[in-house]
């Protein structure tokens, strides 16, 4: 009796081993986890597309500049700022001379006219003044920051505007330095 009990019991249970597999056909998907699914992925696209502006947002600004007000507006609630475009080069330099003043030999006048022909909103550059001997050899070094050259009542904030142009003159004193040529070169920090 209890061997037949045994054997009665081990036919019910069926073998899983013995079974077919299901198929993917009768595991359908349901839609509100496709729903979820779709939801899911755009919020991580929106995310996404979100940090490339903020962590792109100067590139962006400056290859389309229309995006600039978006951009600014979107920095706002977290407290950054879009920088001004950094492209002015060594052309924005048009002219530029430097003349020892006649009575006082260390004193100096450095004179250039610095032009935005960019089409855009430009930041001030640094510009760096290097003398030279007559072999071309550098004598001496000096990096002029935009609250330097700028007059005082110019907002460097602001940028240098499409189109603009200004004249810079520095007096500048070189004390006992022997220097027959110069260079001007622009940079940014």
């Amino acid at each position: 009796p209890v061997a037949s009990q045994e054997a009665s019991q081990r036919e019910s249970v069926p073998d899983i081993l013995l079974q077919p597999l299901p198929t993917m056909a009768a595991q359908r998907p349901r839609a509100w986890k496709t729903l979820f699914n779709a939801f899911l992925a755009s919020m991580l696209v929106g995310l996404l597309l979100l940090q490339a502006a903020y962590f792109l947002r100067a590139e962006l600004a400056a290859m389309l500049p229309d995006t600039r007000p978006a951009l600014e507006l979107l920095c706002q609630p977290l407290n950054c700022v879009v920088p001004l475009p950094r492209q002015l080069t060594q052309g924005a330099i048009a002219a530029s001379s430097l003349e020892h003043d006649q009575e006082q030999k260390s004193h100096v006048r450095l004179t250039f006219l610095l032009t935005n022909r960019t089409g855009q909103t430009q930041a001030w550059p640094q510009i760096t003044l290097t003398l030279s001997d007559m072999r071309e050899a550098p004598v001496g070094q000096q990096v002029f920051r935009p609250e330097v050259y700028l007059p005082k009542g110019v907002k460097t904030s602001a940028g240098m505007a499409a189109g603009a142009e200004r004249e810079v003159r520095l007096d500048l004193d070189i004390g006992n330095l022997v220097a027959s040529g110069y260079a001007l070169s622009l940079s940014y920090p």
